[in-house]
């Protein structure tokens, strides 16, 4: 019988056999073992690296390769970024502890929010980890839109995650946003002074409109049904907050995870007080993302310069 027709296991058997008997068999068996053993180790650290895998893709993107609880993405990411992009490039890493928190707690059908998306990751993130749900994935900005979308699609999550294009606030209204020209993760209802953007070398703002639109309509799509929305608007989450309510009373196990930036909520014209009565007044709780989901007191919180998540739920997961 030709080698081509034996099956695996009689191949198998053959190659044990041209080993020989005795102790010189046991020696070429050890050697295999060492070679598996070694080619797992291999395995496991290409899957692992992080840093330094990254391509230049033209008309200022780079792709960049990063690696979740063994899942492998590429993200596009903008070339003048110099706020995000750079550690991201060299570490492959993003946000630890809300990729922690979420890894640790999405569910395979949640429903998932990320507002403001910027590139993508998060809402990858979500896609990947929730196979059987759905993402929809909010972003401002026009050029961050395209590479968000881009993104899903580079992923291969265009079936169950979805890019939009419009700012989260409290009702259906035109916005009036502040792009921060090497720095867009920063883009805010906020203009910042060229006194600040000059320190940072940066050209002045940049004024830019987009429809507006609220939590509440976008959940209509589902249903209503959120389990699990992130938000970062840099000093705008009381806004999406306020078009998020029907979403929040209909939800009882929603899990919010929000930048926490006194200052941006204070420059964006809103006393810290009066937003923590109003997630208080939603029924929410705020918790740490660490271990436990410790709760943190109104004092904490306003005497906490920043924070790049707490979590805002009934009940923590």
């Amino acid at each position: 019988m030709s080698q081509s027709k034996l099956s695996p296991g009689a191949r198998i058997d053959q190659l044990l056999r041209s080993f020989g008997t005795g102790a010189k068999r046991m020696r070429w068996l050890r050697r295999l073992a060492v070679l598996h053993s070694i080619d797992q180790r291999l395995a496991r650290l290409e899957e692992a690296v992080q840093g330094g895998r990254s391509t230049y893709m033209g008309n200022g993107l780079i792709l960049v390769k990063t690696v979740v609880e063994g899942a492998q993405f590429g993200f596009l990411v903008e070339a003048e970024d110099r706020l995000i992009s750079p550690w991201f490039i060299v570490s492959g890493r993003y946000e630890t502890e809300l990729t922690d928190f979420f890894t640790a707690t999405l569910r395979p059908g949640d429903r998932c929010l990320d507002i403001g998306a910027n590139f993508g990751y998060f809402t990858c993130l979500f896609a990947r980890f929730c196979p059987e749900g759905q993402v929809i994935g909010v972003e401002p900005d026009a050029k961050l839109f395209g590479i968000l979308r881009d993104n899903i699609h580079i992923n291969g999550f265009g079936g169950h995650a979805a890019a939009r294009h419009a700012a989260a606030c409290e009702a259906e209204r035109e916005v009036t946003l502040f792009r921060r020209l090497g720095r867009s993760a920063n883009t805010s209802i906020v203009s910042m002074p060229e006194s600040f953007t000059d320190h940072l070398g940066e050209p002045p703002n940049q004024p830019f409109t987009v429809a507006g639109t609220t939590v509440d309509r976008l959940a209509e799509a589902w249903g209503g049904r959120v389990d699990v929305m992130k938000v970062d608007v840099e000093g705008a989450e009381p806004l999406v907050l306020a078009g998020a309510a029907a979403t929040i009373a209909a939800n009882p196990d929603l899990q919010i995870v929000m930048e926490w930036s006194p200052g941006q909520i204070r420059a964006a014209g809103v006393d810290l007080g009066e937003f923590l009565d109003q997630v208080a007044g939603m029924g929410l709780l705020c918790h740490g993302l660490g271990p436990g989901r410790p709760l943190l007191s109104r004092d904490t919180l306003l005497g906490l310069h920043y924070a790049a998540g707490i979590l805002l739920a009934r009940r923590p997961r």
